[in-house]
């Protein structure tokens, strides 16, 4: 009987660490609306695709030429080594595709590396919702 309460007793002290450790994964999660720290700044809002990627597509654009719509990121794909998420970043104004990292700087603040040959821009971006 001792036995059988022992094993029980890890059991539960077992499920209670994955628990934790799911949510802490979902604190980390992209999915969601998030706008750049900039004033003129689009929000994105990031979803997962089918094949379990991630994208994100510009929302509530009122620039001046709107780019609702357009999908800025493609292709993240969450790296649990480096707990960053890598992918593609097309910029609404180019014709190319930049390497892109997603690190998080807190759970409501994303930085944002892209790069492309030689040149790296770095900005951030906090989740509005």
């Amino acid at each position: 009987m001792e036995v059988t309460t022992m094993k029980s007793t890890e059991l539960m002290m077992a499920l209670m660490l994955l628990s934790s450790g799911m949510s802490m994964q979902n604190d980390q999660s992209i999915l969601g609306k998030w706008k750049g720290e900039e004033d003129a700044s689009p929000q994105i809002e990031f979803y997962q695709e089918k094949d379990g990627s991630f994208s994100g597509k510009v929302i509530n654009d009122n620039g001046k030429n709107p780019k609702n719509g357009h999908l800025i990121f493609k292709q993240l794909k969450y790296d649990e080594q480096g707990h960053t998420y890598k992918g593609q970043m097309v910029p609404p104004d180019a014709k190319l595709s930049i390497s892109a990292t997603l690190t998080f700087s807190g759970n409501n603040r994303l930085e944002v590396v892209g790069k492309k040959f030689f040149m790296t821009k770095v900005f951030h971006l906090a989740r509005i919702q």
